[in-house]
């Protein structure tokens, strides 16, 4: 169980106690605090700050970096009292998290999808983060060919972001697009495994999970199909042309109505 919750982007301080041999706090000579992420990636190191007697605190800054993990981070407090280096031998747990208002669009997005297709571990994620970036770049550039909404993404070693502020229907869009071609990649990868799967003595047929996840891929297809129709059909900016139903052709400044004879 951790005990401290750090938000990311936030200065916060993780606090200890120093105490000699019959439990009476005590300065040490020389200390030391050692961070790792939840991946167990060293994070930072650096002596800890007297508080007051036997009392140590030292600062942690969690960066709001898209690739910075959330999950539970350990701190090893190290100490010299009375000439003998004292170490820990179960870490300092504390979590690190983003609150929504902080997560960028990119995240939002990819975040979604991992829900939507059950990938929701971050210590063992079935497609990594970077190519989740990748399918959703792969997403905007094939959305855009289809519909100028006038974004770009742009992916560096760093950082993701948009061009300009996303709204609702290309962040509809780029994010049932991305959904889609992430499951088309682990469908394409299951049908390498198709047919019978042995494990042991047991036989499982998988042509069922295939083909249900075939249907449901169709289905997303067709959900998106239905939503850039409605959209080239309509427009996002005042357009309507609904030909199809009433015979109408509307604009903000103009009126057309055609009745067939």
């Amino acid at each position: 169980m951790s005990e401290q919750r750090i938000l990311f982007g936030r200065d916060e301080r993780l606090y200890r106690e120093y105490k000699d041999s019959t439990g009476t706090l005590v300065d040490p000579t020389w200390t030391r605090v050692t961070v790792y992420d939840p991946n167990g990636t060293f994070l930072s190191s650096g002596a800890a700050t007297k508080e007051s007697t036997g009392v140590y605190y030292y600062n942690v800054s969690l960066s709001t970096a898209t690739t910075t993990k959330e999950g539970t981070y350990q701190a090893y407090w190290e100490g010299t009292i009375g000439g003998v280096l004292v170490t820990m031998d179960v870490p300092q747990y504390f979590d690190g998290y983003k609150v929504p208002w902080q997560i960028t669009q990119p995240d939002q997005i990819i975040n979604s999808v991992r829900r939507m297709i059950g990938d929701i571990s971050p210590e063992n994620y079935r497609v990594s983060t970077r190519d989740m970036y990748w399918f959703l770049k792969d997403a905007v550039d094939e959305v855009q060919a289809e519909y100028d909404f006038g974004y770009t993404l742009t992916i560096t070693s760093t950082s993701v972001s948009w061009n300009s502020t996303l709204y609702t229907a290309p962040f509809t869009l780029f994010k049932l697009k991305t959904l889609i071609l992430v499951m088309e990649s682990t469908l394409n990868d299951f049908m390498y495994h198709a047919g019978n799967v042995e494990v042991g003595d047991i036989r499982v047929n998988v042509t069922n999970i295939l083909r249900a996840r075939m249907d449901n891929l169709k289905r997303l297809q067709e959900k998106y199909e239905r939503i850039m129709y409605e959209i080239k059909a309509n427009g996002i900016n005042g357009f309507v042309i609904d030909t199809y139903i009433r015979n109408q052709i509307i604009n903000d400044y103009n009126y057309a109505e055609y009745v067939y004879e």
